[in-house]
């Protein structure tokens, strides 16, 4: 094994199948012995092996000992990147910061440090948002606020926390070097991160730079391909130019690709002079192909998806398979913009089948439901991101609501209830707080909601609008006693009329209206009373019973100056965000789990809030109102 470690990758090749099977026979491998292992089997990729990488995506679930875990997370990308970096975010997770530090030293300088400690390049293959991932991992586990101490007198090395943070900083270099709006918006999401090591100016710096880089990336026209630094008007002659012109035309391909101008072969047609690009390699490679036994080996077959349709191309390849693609990289089989179309189909309500269908009809594409299920599961560390953002410290209204979906539980299809919290903003703005999926409600289920959303940062809320949830008034009192409770009068008011025949419904919301319409709460407590004796009160005994067993609830409405009542009854957000969302959800019969519904609930609010720009039309006015009624607790988010 120490021999093969630094052997020709065609003798590594040859022990490959009995070094899977021992991997999958013996979970118990020592770190040295699995350095090696490891070691010899990136030498000999690629290679092909059916299932072998949740193989090892088991391992570094199954094991306990990060740098074991380092290791066979590095064989992971050597085979997958994208499974590799979901690895490592749940390793991350459970992992405690020393562990993480560990974890981190053994993987970074090996995945992305300097050519003499790198050992896989499959990092060069991932998207914007996967690298986006790793970099924040890679900052979680090598801070740079980390003090080391060295003995005095010592010449310096670079140890280990050195190289993983080379490596770390690497990553971030990566990144600024993709061109394209999605790199733009990647650092614009880093400078929102609370503890993110790099300042949020310097961020913004390297965001502007990168627009600048954009700006002047434009197509290359056939008639000024050679001009490669827009200042030589002769040909590449010497092997210095070659590399800039391939270089040049590698990034104009990869600006085509993320932008979408890019038409099957269009681009490809461009380059008049690939001939000389393709004898300067072969020429270098036979020079030292005596030193460095390595020379071409011909090219491989590649199909990828793009937003246009299917792209056929012919990768290169050296027989040690050290020649890394940096258009599409390796085990890259879908370019950047096909995902975000089937994230958009599926937001907009199309199930799996449908978005299969309609694929194959526009740009006749073979796509399996697997397929479109892993680009969708995808989104889900952005739905657990959003659900664990920071809150304002106050909001003067939260309204807090449920949603009934079908959604199957250990082989059974339940109703389960979706609770949604809508918060109005001190600026009167609207914002989806979080979305919780429950089969039971009680105390205790609010009690974990309201110390989530206190551990946010959600410190007080004014007024709590609530439609009779089930313990909500024991949780909310636990963990935010200032809070006004107030039952949602439009939901008082509809459960009245359902208790109505349809021809009865229109007289008997005539009957209650001078109720919730009523000055104060001693005039509406009259009007109740009126309402229980009069001709519609008596032939329906249940409203007024129901509108009494709640009135301690709805009392609090009439403490208000109508400013704030007009705010508090018009409930008109949730209504139409409920209503958006049954329109998304009514054709999907049921859930296959909680995360199914988590992830397409949470595109769909996405949507649905970018229509919310604008407060409320009375909202300045009520502004005022909640000054005088609650104080500093709202001038101080104010101000």
């Amino acid at each position: 094994m120490d021999r093969l470690e630094y052997a020709d990758p065609s003798l590594g090749r040859l022990i490959v199948p009995d070094l899977i099977d021992q991997l999958a026979d013996n979970p118990e491998i020592d770190a040295v012995m699995l350095e090696k292992v490891a070691s010899v089997l990136l030498r000999a990729m690629p290679f092909t092996a059916d299932g072998f990488h949740k193989t090892i995506a088991s391992r570094v679930t199954d094991t306990h000992d990060p740098v074991s875990a380092g290791y066979y997370l590095l064989i992971l990308f050597g085979l997958e990147g994208d499974t590799a970096v979901d690895a490592l975010r749940a390793t991350m997770i459970r992992l405690d910061p020393p562990g993480k530090a560990a974890l981190c030293r053994t993987l970074l300088p090996r995945l992305v440090g300097s050519r003499f400690n790198r050992e896989v390049t499959s990092p060069t293959t991932l998207s914007v948002t996967r690298l986006e991932q790793l970099l924040i991992m890679a900052f979680e586990g090598v801070r740079p606020s980390e003090v080391v101490e060295r003995a005095n007198g010592v010449v310096y090395s670079p140890d280990l926390r050195d190289k993983a943070q080379d490596a770390r900083d690497m990553i971030f270099d990566r990144l600024l070097k993709i061109p394209g709006e999605a790199t733009h918006a990647a650092l614009k999401r880093l400078e929102q991160i609370p503890e993110f090591p790099i300042r949020p100016k310097w961020m913004r710096v390297h965001a502007l730079r990168r627009t600048e880089a954009d700006a002047v990336l434009p197509p290359w026209a056939p008639e000024d391909v050679m001009t490669f630094e827009r200042t030589s008007d002769r040909p590449p002659t010497t092997t210095s130019d070659l590399q800039l012109l391939a270089r040049r035309r590698i990034e104009v391909i990869q600006h085509d690709l993320i932008h979408g101008k890019f038409a099957q072969g269009d681009t490809l047609k461009l380059l008049p002079h690939e001939n000389s690009v393709q004898r300067w390699i072969a020429t270098q490679l036979e020079a030292r192909q005596k030193e460095a036994y390595n020379h071409r080996n011909g090219t491989s077959a590649k199909t990828v998806l793009t937003p246009n349709g299917e792209l056929k191309l012919d990768i290169p390849r050296d027989r040690q398979a050290t020649f890394e693609p940096q258009l599409v990289g390796k085990y890259q089989r879908r370019l950047p913009g096909f995902d975000d179309h089937v994230i958009s189909m599926y937001a907009r309500g199309m199930s799996v089948r449908e978005i299969q269908g309609h694929l194959l009809e526009l740009y006749g594409l073979q796509v399996s439901p697997d397929l479109i299920s892993t680009v969708t599961d995808e989104v889900l560390a952005d739905v657990e991101q959003w659900q664990q953002r920071p809150l304002e410290a106050m909001y003067p209204i939260v309204y807090f609501d449920a949603l009934r979906l079908k959604i199957r539980d250990e082989g059974t299809v339940k109703n389960k209830a979706v609770y949604l919290a809508l918060g109005i903003r001190a600026d009167g703005r609207k914002e989806v707080l979080g979305l919780w999926i429950e089969q039971t409600e009680g105390a205790k289920f609010w009690l974990k909601v309201f110390n989530e959303l206190k551990n946010r940062g959600l410190h007080d809320i004014l007024i709590a609008v609530v439609d009779g949830l089930r313990g909500f008034p024991e949780a909310i009192e636990a963990v935010y006693p200032a809070a006004q409770i107030q039952t949602c009068i439009v939901h008082l008011i509809r459960n009245s009329l359902n208790l109505a025949s349809w021809k009865d419904r229109k007289p008997l919301a005539a009957a209650i209206k001078p109720i919730y319409q009523a000055a104060t709460a001693e005039a509406a407590a009259a009007a109740l009373d009126a309402f229980a004796q009069s001709e519609w009160g008596r032939k329906f005994p249940t409203v007024a019973a129901m509108w009494q067993r709640q009135w301690e609830q709805v009392i609090p409405f009439f403490a208000y100056p109508p400013e704030v009542r007009r705010i508090v009854y018009t409930t008109n957000a949730i209504e139409s965000m409920h209503m958006q969302l049954r329109k998304i959800v009514k054709n999907r019969g049921h859930f296959p789990s909680d995360e199914a519904a988590s992830k397409l609930l949470y595109l769909a609010l996405r949507n649905i809030e970018k229509d919310w720009k604008m407060p409320p039309i009375t909202w300045r006015q009520a502004v005022n109102q909640f000054a005088i009624l609650f104080g500093e607790r709202f001038t101080s988010a104010i101000n």
